[in-house]
């Protein structure tokens, strides 16, 4: 552990010299381009092309509220995962699942979001990449690999992007092969025996054949930030090692352009730390007697725990993914084209989890005689989960005078399955219990079909300044579910389920460019979210969600390109709201979904960035959401009664405040380009559960305010063997906050959890290109 101390310590004092180091001459001049909004000289805003409307354009020519973030702006921010863009961009919320060792994600856009784990359970923000749905948040994005540009759309986004947008979308592109041959090499090592390890090989085209192809290869591993001490390191809480390849390749054959992407990653990891913050006295009571029996001693504490004693630890989590995926382009003429995107997608998830950070403890358990095994909360080895996808877009994309327009067809075929076997003791007194092994079980399907349409006229009487854009989306869904009795304990009776949804979503827009660089806008929306099952429930699933948006905006280019300022003020109206809400009891665990009611949410987004000089410049964003319930329907188990409880319901896993400020100076040493850079990210307190007659520690596990301080400091664009070579450190959670991003109130089980992030650290790394 002291290497690991040191390793931080070194990199942080790195970051600290070498940003109080004077002012350095400033790069030379070099041609505009795409790199994360700057010109490559730093003295202005060059260009971002989106593709969130189908067709590549300009960012501040969309009239929809986007943030895009190049590799460069990627690597600058020292974004190596999905979680790290967490509050960077104004009301976006990744976190881990608290608990969970699977990379599952839960994304918030706008305040909307779904943190339910189960698989008939579809998540409200849609994750494209290269043009592709997955449709489980399980397994994507836990590390960005070889990513070209990453999107992110806010509000709903139902007409192009379909079904489950009502959020909005996370839209990722990947690199494509390159015209040259070469290789770019990454290697880097940080805190907690962090290592990472990449390499991406381009063949450049061959010859005159068209074809050109690239092959990448990625490695990460890290031991947990939490110690266990009864394990080694790389057996500790939080720890994992992933291992990917993905391959690209591209043919250009006259009118027809084919792009394949295949890809595969096999993680293994250990479920994030748990740790009991809170708990009732007979809980303590009861579990505190462990030692006497020869057991672990029981541990509450309402403080981040660094060392934990997680006896019997459960194996580690395995989770596999692979998926392939077929781009055919054919250019009918300058004007029209018509596009395929073919995927198929597989993801395997076997799930080891300790949910109360005890481990195995010693007890009295009701009708046996002496001490047996007890756990406050825990899944038995072990969890299985999988999914498999199809899907198939077609697109056809063209202009017609003053007309854009893209009209497609959409299919969409999933199958899932689940058996999670539990295991936990309910507490009925300091002196005895109840020891009790539900189980989900369930194989489900999905069905989805869809056809949708948009046009944007830009008049050329009017030069192009104004845009009007309509556009409409219908789907129809299918869901299945199938549920078998089994004699260990299944939740549920056996059952088969079967419903079907049926939906038109439509898009309008209207924007007027005042000057070249200075454009406003009204965007109106709608948007679906498929209805579905609960597997851990007795009722019979709940409906779609429905979104209605509006927003307007402005996006500008001021002071000769020096000052961008793009601002969007949003309102949403959510009917059927559906709700998950987390209920333990003496029979076991549910997460309960329901459609509760109507909501609204009212904000804010605002992106300022600055140069002040040549090679210095400022970013800033704010982003405010403002939900309140109008109408939320309860059933009250004591009167039997049908209850609005608008006025007291929560909002789980909304910050309503995100704020994002950055400091980045590049200049040319000599030697190599030197890149100094700052970031600082706020994200205010969350509650975990939606109620609190139902989650008695709701309050007190719930997440205080996250004020992140990161810093990178890098030597680039070195000459090395024909090459460049880039040197950089960087430190992350330099204050060293201890925030609680995950929680759950385990009700009348008599305690609540939670997760902490992880602490201060720091690392340093090699990139090499050639």
């Amino acid at each position: 552990m002291s290497g690991k101390v040191k390793l931080a310590s070194t990199a942080i004092t790195t970051l600290t010299l070498v940003l109080g180091l004077p002012s350095v001459a400033h790069a030379q001049d070099a041609p505009q381009q795409d790199n994360g909004g700057y010109s490559e000289n730093t003295d202005g805003f060059g260009t971002i092309v989106v593709t969130a409307r189908r067709r590549e354009e300009n960012i501040q020519d969309a009239p929809l509220a986007i943030t895009a973030l190049s590799s460069d702006a990627l690597e600058n921010m020292n974004v190596q995962s999905s979680t790290d863009l967490d509050a960077r961009i104004p009301n976006l919320s990744l976190s881990p699942s608290p608990g969970n060792a699977s990379s599952t994600l839960v994304a918030y856009i706008r305040g909307i979001g779904e943190y339910a784990p189960n698989f008939t359970n579809d998540a409200t923000v849609g994750v494209y990449v290269d043009g592709v749905y997955h449709a489980r948040m399980s397994g994507n994005l836990s590390d960005l690999i070889d990513i070209e540009r990453l999107e992110v759309l806010r509000g709903p986004q139902g007409t192009l992007f379909g079904r489950n947008t009502t959020g909005g979308a996370l839209n990722i592109l990947t690199r494509k092969p390159q015209n040259q041959a070469g290789a770019n090499l990454r290697l880097g090592y940080g805190s907690d025996d962090e290592i990472t390890a990449s390499g991406s090989f381009d063949t450049g085209d061959l010859g005159t054949s068209g074809i050109k192809a690239r092959l990448g290869i990625y490695h990460h591993q890290r031991d947990g930030f939490v110690d266990n001490t009864l394990t080694k390191s790389s057996d500790d809480p939080g720890a994992v090692r992933t291992t990917a390849i993905n391959g690209a390749v591209t043919a250009e054959l006259g009118g027809l352009t084919l792009d394949y992407r295949g890809d595969y990653s096999r993680t293994r990891a250990i479920s994030n730390a748990s740790q009991v913050f809170i708990a009732s006295q007979a809980v303590q009571d009861y579990f505190s007697k462990s030692p006497d029996y020869g057991g672990a001693p029981f541990v509450v504490s309402n403080r981040y725990l660094s060392k934990l004693a997680q006896a019997g630890t459960l194996p580690a989590s395995r989770i596999t993914s692979y998926g392939n995926a077929l781009t055919a382009e054919y250019s009918v003429n300058d004007s029209v084209s018509i596009k395929s995107i073919t995927a198929w997608r597989n993801l395997s998830i076997r799930e080891n989890t300790q949910l109360d950070g005890n481990g195995p403890l010693l007890g009295e358990v009701l009708g046996v005689t002496g001490p047996v095994m007890v756990s406050p909360y825990a899944a038995l080895p072990s969890s299985r989960r999988k999914q498999n996808q199809f899907s198939q877009e077609l697109q056809i994309l063209g202009k017609a005078g003053d007309l854009d327009y893209v009209a497609g067809l959409f299919y969409f075929n999933e199958h899932v399955s689940e058996f999670a076997p539990y295991f936990l003791t309910f507490v009925i007194d300091a002196d005895t219990a109840l020891n009790i092994q539900p189980t989900t079980a369930y194989g489900a399907g999905a069905k989805s079909y869809a056809a949708f349409g948009q046009v944007s006229w830009r008049p050329s009487s009017l030069d192009g300044r104004m845009e009007l854009t309509l556009g409409g989306r219908y789907t129809h869904d299918k869901r299945t579910m199938d549920q078998q009795n089994s004699s260990d304990g299944v939740l549920l009776p056996a059952r088969s389920l079967e419903r079907s949804f049926k939906n038109f979503s439509w898009t309008a827009s209207l924007s007027y460019k005042w000057t070249p660089d200075v454009m406003t806008f009204a965007r109106f929306a709608t948007g679906y979210k498929a209805g579905g099952f609960n597997p851990q429930s007795v009722n019979d699933g709940y409906g779609p969600m429905k979104a209605t948006s509006g927003e307007v905006g402005i996006k500008a280019d001021l002071a000769d390109r020096k000052v961008r300022i793009n601002a969007t003020a949003f309102y949403t109206d959510y009917n059927d709201l559906q709700v998950t809400q987390f209920v333990a009891g003496s029979n076991g665990t549910t997460n309960e979904t329901v459609n509760a009611g109507r909501a609204v949410y009212k904000g804010v987004e605002l992106e300022v960035a600055v140069i002040p000089l040549p090679g210095f410049r400022l970013e800033g964003s704010l982003g405010y959401v403002d939900p309140k319930y109008k109408k939320f329907l309860y059933r009250d188990p004591v009167l039997d009664e049908i209850l609005d409880v608008a006025d007291e319901a929560r909002f789980a896993y909304v910050s309503k405040t995100t704020a994002h400020l950055a400091a980045q100076y590049q200049a040319d040493v000599g030697v190599g380009e030197l890149t100094l850079r700052v970031d600082y990210s706020y994200k205010s307190g969350r509650y975990w559960n939606v109620l609190d007659r139902d989650s008695p520690y709701n309050a007190a596990i719930r997440g205080g305010a996250d004020n992140n301080l990161g810093a990178r400091i890098a030597l680039g664009k070195i000459p090395f063997a024909g090459g460049e070579l880039e040197v950089a450190a960087w430190g992350d959670n330099l204050l060293n906050k201890h925030v609680i991003v995950g929680g759950i109130d385990y009700g009348s089980l008599g305690f609540g959890g939670v997760t902490y992030n992880r602490p201060r650290n720091g690392g340093v790394e090699v990139r090499a290109s050639f």
